[in-house]
């Protein structure tokens, strides 16, 4: 440790620093003596300022360039170490008091008559000019060690945090993938399940629609059965070339025992497809006939009343005996004939069914009441 005054070493029992400013100084600099430091040292050792931090925060206004204050004999301990520029007197003693001859190594005697107040002063500040330049040296030199400092535990810590954080990014980039791998899983799993609802919404609207066509074509069959209602077919009656179909119906009508007219009938015809023609010999008695003929096709025959097709129905329930021979057609190989309620093609393709079954489960009977089949 130096002091600030002659910038020599201090030994520990020579050091005297400024409670202010923290400067150290030899004692014997501050022109104390070793009597008075040693009996006032601790008061001092608490209370004593350097002239610098005493000369800014003592400073009176006064006349006199005295820059240190004139030690007096009966000055209290207090004062001894109160060194501002307050009440100094030129005087040849306090000069002798305040600028002895100071004995240090390398520094030459210096008589204290020979300055000047002025010469002592520039001394001072260029004393303290240098020992500030030498603060300032310091403290830039410390301050540029802490800054160094500080920016290497930035740089380590920053360190840390930019190994922490892509750490962290590297986790997040993989809870991503995750994300959107399950993500995927899930799109796809919708749209399953959305091809899948509308299959079934289809296979339903395809269901809802069948059962509708079904039912229009219920709902059309029962209507065209409804329009058949006054028909009655007539099979089994032989086909002939030129025959007359009114004719053959009012006497198929009377040997059934019921009294029709033409004008009881509609229309009566021949329906489904024309087959070929055929020659058939017949022989009556002792003589030969021979007519031309075709596969009987059904006679279809509408009446203007359902009352009668009811009353004709009837009797040939009750008739199953009559023949063909008995209604006067040309000659021709005796047949049993029926007549029977007239069924739409979907009512009579469903009756051939039922008496398919009828027959394979040795049933008797199979008829047809208001377009129904019946067992």
């Amino acid at each position: 440790m130096k002091c600030l005054a002659c910038s020599n070493s201090i030994e520990k029992g020579e050091l005297l620093g400024c409670v202010t400013c923290k400067g150290t100084y030899h004692y014997r600099c501050l022109n104390i003596t070793t009597a008075k430091f040693m009996g006032n040292f601790q008061q001092i050792k608490r209370t004593w300022k350097c002239p610098t931090c005493t000369n800014v925060t003592k400073r009176r206004h006064r006349n006199d360039d005295t820059p240190i204050k004139i030690i007096r004999e009966e000055s209290s301990p207090s004062d001894l170490v109160d060194m501002s520029c307050d009440n100094i007197s030129q005087t040849e003693d306090s000069n002798e008091q305040l600028f002895p001859n100071m004995e240090h190594p390398g520094v030459p005697k210096v008589n204290t008559f020979s300055f000047s107040l002025e010469e002592i002063g520039k001394l001072l500040d260029q004393k303290l000019e240098s020992k500030l330049k030498s603060a300032h040296i310091c403290l830039a030199t410390e301050i540029k060690q802490e800054f160094r400092d500080v920016l290497k535990n930035l740089e380590s810590d920053f360190k840390q945090i930019t190994e922490s954080l892509t750490q962290e990014v590297c986790n997040l980039k993989l809870e991503v993938n995750t994300l959107s791998e399950k993500v995927q899983a899930l799109e796809n799993e919708n749209m399953c399940i959305h091809k899948e609802i509308e299959s079934r919404q289809t296979a339903q609207t395809n269901a809802h629609l069948e059962s509708i066509i079904t039912e229009l074509q219920q709902q059309i069959t029962y209507k065209d059965q409804e329009a058949l209602l006054n028909d009655v077919e007539i099979v089994g009656i032989p086909e002939f070339s030129g025959e007359s179909t009114m004719h053959i119906v009012l006497t198929v009508a009377s040997k059934l025992g019921v009294s029709l007219t033409e004008q009881d009938i509609v229309y009566a015809e021949r329906v489904g497809r024309r087959l070929n023609w055929l020659h058939k010999d017949t022989r009556i008695g002792n003589q030969n006939n021979t007519s031309l003929s075709i596969s009987a096709r059904p006679l279809a025959v509408r009446l203007t009343r359902r009352t009668l097709r009811d009353h004709l129905l009837k009797n040939a329930r009750v008739r199953r005996t009559l023949t063909t021979g008995d209604l006067g057609l040309p000659p021709h190989e005796s047949t049993t004939f029926y007549v029977n309620e007239r069924l739409t093609k979907i009512n009579r393709i469903l009756f051939a069914k039922t008496r398919e079954i009828a027959r394979n489960l040795n049933w008797k009977f199979v008829w047809t009441k208001r377009g129904s089949c019946l067992c």
